[in-house]
This record gives structure tokens, C-alpha cells and sequence, in this order.
């Protein structure tokens, strides 16, 4: 377990990102995806926690049923705020009853595949799938919920259906350009989605009641100095405006100010294009 400033790294030796230039080659040698293998809880890690941590450059396939950086058999770990960036899949899900939440997937092969047994759920929320480059969230089989999520340009779907189980999708955000077209009419055969549409032998995805983005922070005042919390699921930047002139780039920053007063603080993240994803203001 990490903190939000100073999450557990689990990575290539290529990255110099983090650690610094550990195979002390300069940069001819740079990470890449599936540039080492997994972690793998069974039955007997159902302790785990996965909090603050970020999953890089791994998923190398050591078998067929072991390619994701992490993978979970059998067991119930937490998996919560962490960050899988450029792995051949970020979480394959086997026989277990787990919650993913504040997570962010980007540029994966795959962001997450479920492939449970009947009576077995599986809970996403809060969380990001962006630019995987086949799919943000794959089922195989088994029972699956996805709420208060946001889906942005996965090449081939946000959504693959390959079960015969219906998927409750709803209150998701899925790109603007889907937004309004899934709010007027949530039945229509939207590219983004595999489902039972596309092959009458799939279950549904059902993705009606669209929601924009969350973006929400709360705070504690001891003196002058206010120490802000983020709740918005992690993506790439966060820039705080404090209302005097002044900003941070930090998930959770504390800030002095110089006089007393009331000052407006807004919270504004970004999507993995850059792209404001919906700020909020509050008055401190």
C-alpha cells in the first residue's frame, strides 16, 4: 500500500522514470510493453491490498492463462487507486469477487478481462479505461458491474461482451461524441460496444443513464493552511487553482495562504488527451 504522492512502483528495469537509470545504459534501452511477465495472487493472497500502486511496461504471456501484470485467481485482494499503464493487459480476473476502484487503464493491450464462474461478481468503479489499444474492459464470463466510469477512445471497444451474461454498464461516461447519442436512445448499436447486437449468442451491455465525469475534492482548514483531498478517479494531470493567484499540479496538495478570507479553489483534471474533463469549484 502507497500513498497518492508517493505511490509503489512495480516496473520495467528500463524505466528510468522511477529508480533512476538502473541498467546504466543512458536511454538506448527504453521500456516497453510486456517487458516483464506478472503478479499473481491465488487463493491464499486473498489479504492483498493493491493501493497506490502503479503497473508498468509488464504482461508478458508465461502461459496462456497468465498475460496480465496482475492477475487474480481464486482470491478477493483490494484494487484501488492504482495506475496500469502500457502492459499487455492491466487485471485478468479468474473465479474471484473483487472491487476495482479509482483505477486508471491507458494504453494497454487490454485493459481488464473477466473470466469467472457463475455467482461471482465483479465491481468496477471510478475508473478510467483510455487508448487501450484493443479493449477497455473484456468479458469472458461471469457476472460483471461497471458504474461512474469514463471510457475514452479504446481502438476496438470500451466493451467486449464475449459471455452470454447481461452487463450492467450504466451511469458511465463514454466519451463526448457518445454522450448525448446513448442518452436519447441507450438500445442503439453503438461501435464502442460488443454485445448482443453485434452476435445474438452475447448478452447485453447495458449503457443507459450516461454520466459526465466526477470531479469532486473535499478539504480541512487549521489555520491559514488548507490540506485538500482529491476523490476524481487518477488520469494524468490535476491542476488546483487556490483562488489567490497561485496553483499546484499535485492529487492532494496543501496550500498556506497568506491572509484570512474566503478564497474560490477549483479542481481541474484531464483526459489522456489533454483535455479538461469537467472542473469543480468550491469556496474555502
Amino acid at each position: 500500500v502507497g500513498t497518492q504522492n508517493e505511490p509503489i512502483v512495480f516496473t520495467s528495469p528500463k524505466d528510468d522514470s522511477y529508480g533512476g537509470d538502473t541498467n546504466n545504459n543512458g536511454s538506448a534501452t527504453p521500456p516497453n510493453a510486456e517487458d516483464w511477465t506478472s503478479i499473481i495472487i491465488e487463493a491464499t493472497g486473498s489479504n492483498s491490498a493493491f493501493e497506490n500502486c502503479l503497473f508498468r511496461y509488464g504482461g508478458f504471456a508465461i502461459s496462456n492463462s497468465v498475460d496480465a501484470v496482475l492477475n487474480i485467481d481464486g482470491s478477493n485482494p483490494l484494487i484501488k487507486n492504482c495506475v496500469f499503464f502500457k502492459n499487455g493487459r492491466g487485471v485478468d480476473v479468474e473465479n474471484s469477487s473483487i472491487q476495482i476502484k479509482f483505477c486508471s487503464f491507458i494504453e494497454n493491450r487490454i485493459g481488464c478481462q473477466i473470466n469467472n464462474l457463475t455467482g461471482l461478481e465483479v465491481k468496477i468503479d471510478s475508473s478510467l479505461f483510455c487508448h487501450n489499444s484493443q479493449v477497455g474492459v473484456r468479458i469472458a464470463s461471469g457476472t460483471v458491474a461497471i458504474s461512474q466510469s469514463s471510457f475514452w477512445k479504446n481502438t476496438n471497444f470500451d466493451i467486449e461482451n464475449q459471455s452470454s451474461s447481461n452487463i450492467d454498464a450504466t451511469s458511465n461516461w463514454w466519451q463526448y461524441d457518445n454522450y448525448s447519442a446513448i442518452l436519447t436512445n441507450p438500445s442503439s448499436n453503438f461501435p464502442n460496444i460488443f454485445d448482443q447486437i453485434d452476435n445474438p449468442a452475447k448478452g447485453i451491455v447495458n449503457v443507459s443513464n450516461p454520466n459526465k465525469p466526477l470531479t469532486d475534492f473535499n478539504y480541512d482548514i487549521t489555520g491559514y493552511q488548507a490540506f485538500f483531498n482529491n476523490s476524481t478517479p487518477l488520469v494524468d494531470n490535476f491542476v488546483w487553482t487556490f483562488g489567490d493567484n497561485t496553483q499546484s499540479p499535485q492529487v492532494n496538495p496543501a496550500h498556506k495562504y497568506a491572509e484570512p478570507g474566503y478564497y474560490n479553489v477549483c479542481l481541474e483534471p484531464t483526459n489522456c488527451d489533454g483535455n479538461l474533463r469537467g472542473s469543480i469549484c468550491k469556496t474555502v
